[in-house]
């Protein structure tokens, strides 16, 4: 078309103007719009908008119980699946890495207090070397069996956790000297 330089020019079409929204989809999901997108030859972003614009026309509701699904019926239900996966996933990670650590938490406080009442109320170490390995070869041997007890408690299911975990009632009394817990100073 040619225009006449007495014809004015037709006004400009307008432009739609695009806003970017930002979705995430299951990798299905994701595969089946392209794949779409494809057979029809067309963006996924034109197809995603016709679609969203659809069902708001439509009020976003079936008209019937027995209708099948519509496709943005179908998109909105796969990223609903999805998150709800991703979700329960996320709880059930969260929840084990609590118990880990709790555990983790707990023997790190057992096995502080127990040093530390040890090195606070203990007896001085013998002078003797010979005494002085004996005791060290006595001590290993029971700390090993308390190890060993500890596992076996744990392997049957056995857990302790207080109702309370900032309850400080199993701190161990000052020493006989009036130091307090966990300041001991012998040496081997």
């Amino acid at each position: 078309m040619t225009l006449s330089p007495s014809q004015p020019a037709p006004p400009p079409l307008p432009k739609v103007r695009r806003r970017r929204l930002g979705i995430r989809l299951s990798q299905p999901a994701f595969h089946r719009l392209r794949q779409y997108a494809a057979a029809k030859g067309r963006n996924a972003s034109a197809i995603i908008d016709e679609l969203v614009l659809g069902n708001l026309d439509t009020g976003g509701a079936r008209h019937a119980e027995s209708a099948p699904l519509s496709p943005v019926d179908r998109l909105v239900a796969a990223i609903d699946e999805d998150r709800a996966a991703r979700a329960s996933e996320i709880r059930t990670i969260r929840g084990e890495l609590h118990d880990v650590l709790g555990a983790v938490e707990l023997l790190s406080e057992a096995f502080g207090r127990f040093v530390g009442y040890w090195f606070a109320t203990g007896p001085e170490p013998p002078k003797d070397p010979a005494v002085r390995a004996a005791l060290i070869r006595d001590t290993e041997l029971f700390f090993d069996a308390f190890a060993r007890s500890v596992i076996d408690h744990f392997q049957r299911g056995h857990r302790f956790v207080p109702a309370d975990p900032k309850a400080d009632s199993l701190r161990a009394p000052p020493s006989r000297d009036g130091r307090p817990p966990g300041r001991g100073g012998g040496t081997l």
